[in-house]
């Protein structure tokens, strides 16, 4: 008995995952509208694992990008790239800046857990840095599959999720 009962427990969570994936692919509002209003908003975004890690031991608390997402992200979701290539863990977002790449690096660069040399060869010959803040930083116990967000590919900068 106890035997069948794993068994259907597995299917059913086979089943739960399996409608996760087609709602997200089958979904284009990826953020929540409340009152005409986009809140709740996540994206899944491609790092390096040593950029990873540096999110996770707390050195890293700004992940900089060139472009700004449209929507304002509460929540980012970690891939890690080549060669772990899952979805390790998620922040929230306690701020986005969005200035020239001097001055952002003037705010961050106590807390960018990069170099000035690295930094500048990111934004060079850009006029515009954004940064986002990262806050409550959860590492998964267990790395997740890409295909659990409804994503085939990483991301070259991001994408939308749920």
């Amino acid at each position: 008995m106890k035997f069948y009962k794993n068994v259907i427990r597995n299917v059913f969570t086979k089943i739960y995952f399996l409608y996760k994936i087609l709602k997200n692919i089958f979904t284009d509002e990826k953020c929540k509208k409340v009152k005409g209003e986009w809140t709740m908003c996540n994206i899944l975004i491609s790092i390096n694992p040593k950029y990873v890690e540096s999110i996770f031991n707390g050195t890293k608390k700004y992940e900089y990008r060139k472009v700004k997402c449209k929507q304002d992200i509460d929540k980012i979701i970690i891939y890690s790239t080549h060669p772990i290539m899952k979805v390790v863990g998620e922040a929230k977002v306690e701020e986005i800046l969005e200035d020239s790449p001097e001055k952002i690096w003037n705010i961050t660069q106590k807390e960018s857990g990069i170099n000035f040399k690295f930094y500048s060869d990111y934004y060079e010959n850009r006029e515009k840095a954004i940064a986002y803040k990262l806050t409550d930083i959860i590492k998964y116990d267990f790395p997740k599959d890409l295909e659990l967000y409804g994503v085939k590919f990483a991301p070259q900068s991001f994408v939308y999720v749920q």
